[in-house]
């Protein structure tokens, strides 16, 4: 494989009866948001590398949820 781009990220919780959807643009993406902290930034970058199968360390409050 040459390259592996994403260009849309779809994350739904069954638990939280809630969804959402991230659009990617071809070149370089910056995760923010407007609050510092516990907002899911870190979690987001996490979903991704998991589910490509990377072996990833979720927070405790995240380990009840339904992935």
């Amino acid at each position: 494989m040459k390259t592996l781009k994403f260009s849309r990220l779809v994350v739904i919780s069954d638990t939280e009866n809630s969804a959402n959807q991230f659009m990617f643009q071809d070149h370089l993406n910056l995760i923010i948001s407007k609050d510092k902290n516990t907002v899911g930034k870190s979690t987001l970058v996490k979903m991704i590398l998991w589910t490509i199968g990377c072996d990833v360390e979720f927070a405790d409050e995240w380990k009840t949820h339904n992935f």
